[in-house]
């Protein structure tokens, strides 16, 4: 009845124009909350990664050694591959490599260590996965097996590890 009158509330309508781009702007603000809402859950899942994170990096931190501590890797190394039914036959550290921990004040080293072992392939992967249960921290590095047709089924296992200590 207005628009035939030419009679408009300036204030409240422009027409059925008006109507539509009301309806376009409640659509874009309707999909606008949805995306801050998804957002929103986004940085609550990020924030629980960053926690759990934070824990596992002070669990590394609490397991690196000290230097007086470092002469008990080999010990340890050894009794836990005995676990497995592996035969250490050597271990010699390497030279160590030393870089900055950024949120420490001191220097942490690396320190490899190389294993010559003796045992089955899935005896030396178990071994391998028990390295989170070490009281210090440990890492693999760069593996070679080999064997021959006297001692097949076991392996010659030669493996690089390192362990991390604070040096003073």
């Amino acid at each position: 009845f207005q628009a035939e009158d030419g009679i408009r509330d300036v204030e409240r309508s422009r027409g059925l124009g008006d109507v539509y781009k009301r309806q376009k702007e409640i659509s874009d603000y309707k999909n606008k909350i949805k995306n801050i809402e998804s957002y929103s859950k986004q940085i609550d899942l990020l924030n629980r990664q960053i926690e759990e994170l934070k824990k596992k990096n002070e669990s590394n931190k609490s397991k690196i050694l000290t230097k007086q501590k470092i002469v008990l890797v080999s010990d340890e190394i050894g009794r836990r591959a005995k676990e497995f039914n592996l035969d250490i036959r050597d271990i010699k550290p390497e030279k160590t490599a030393l870089f900055s921990d950024s949120s420490s004040t001191g220097m942490i080293s690396r320190m490899p260590f190389k294993l010559f072992i003796r045992g089955k392939f899935f005896d030396f992967g178990k071994f391998l996965e028990t390295f989170d249960e070490f009281p210090f921290l440990i890492k693999a590095g760069p593996v070679s097996m080999s064997t021959d047709d006297d001692t097949y089924p076991e392996l010659f296992i030669e493996a690089i590890v390192y362990v991390y200590f604070y040096k003073e």
